[in-house]
């Protein structure tokens, strides 16, 4: 156990990783269909 503080380090990175995901892909979507 990491404690509160690793652990929401733990979800916050996986956050960020996926909001970074979710922009790259809407942009993906935007190029192809332009």
């Amino acid at each position: 156990m990491f404690g509160w503080s690793g652990q929401f380090t733990v979800w916050a990175v996986v956050f960020l990783i996926i909001f970074v995901l979710f922009i790259l892909l809407e942009e993906r979507e935007e190029r192809k269909f332009v």
